[in-house]
């Protein structure tokens, strides 16, 4: 079974752009919360996300913050508690304490492993697997042969990233708003920055 699914941060996202070619969305940013209007940080824009999917038949996955410290686990515990009745199909999580997290609460939401976990091997998804993640999103880096072997030697599902940027999660702190000048956050976000060492380039997303 092959399902196409893509990320949506934003419900203006939802809104506006054709998502008619997908089966599935990962609803929320998963790289910083305080993206705004960050579906997975708000449980009222994860209701209301839902819904408008819902009604496009689509399968609908929570995606939880990636690089979690101390201070966000009593937060996105509060979002997973006021969450747990709504008809979601999965929660992404990219951080083994929320693997934890989702079991100790007792939902019973299929957990997936996003990519920011950096899993490499098909041990890793054996391990996951016994720890209720049913699928798993191998690094980027990896060529598509290893991501068949960890597909064949492992009873996960595998997700495989077919377009668009390769995902480097850099945390905690931000350093395009260190070095803004003074702007908001919501105002840096937005804006294109690069950063540049003779010919190697990174671009924020």
């Amino acid at each position: 079974m092959f399902e196409l699914s893509t990320h949506v941060p934003t419900l203006d996202v939802l809104e506006k752009v054709d998502l008619s070619p997908y089966h599935a969305l990962y609803l929320g940013d998963p790289t910083c919360p305080m993206v705004p209007g960050n579906i997975s940080s708000d449980p009222v824009l994860v209701e209301r996300a839902l819904q408008l999917a819902k009604e496009e038949g689509k399968k609908c996955y929570l995606s939880l913050y990636a690089e979690p410290r101390n201070r966000d686990l009593p937060w996105l515990e509060e979002l997973l508690e006021k969450v747990a009745h709504l008809p979601l199909d999965g929660i992404e999580v990219h951080n083994l304490g929320l693997v934890r997290m989702v079991r100790r609460l007792g939902l019973s939401f299929p957990i997936h492993l996003g990519v920011f976990a950096n899993l490499y091997t098909h041990e890793t998804a054996k391990l996951l697997y016994n720890m209720g993640v049913v699928r798993v999103f191998p690094n980027p880096e990896l060529s598509l042969e290893e991501v068949d072997y960890i597909r064949t030697h492992a009873p996960t599902q595998v997700t495989l990233q077919i377009h668009g940027k390769i995902p480097l999660g850099i945390s905690e702190d931000c350093f395009i708003l260190e070095y803004s000048g003074g702007k908001r956050c919501k105002e840096v976000c937005f804006e294109p920055h690069w950063l540049v060492s003779g010919k190697w380039k990174l671009k924020n997303i």
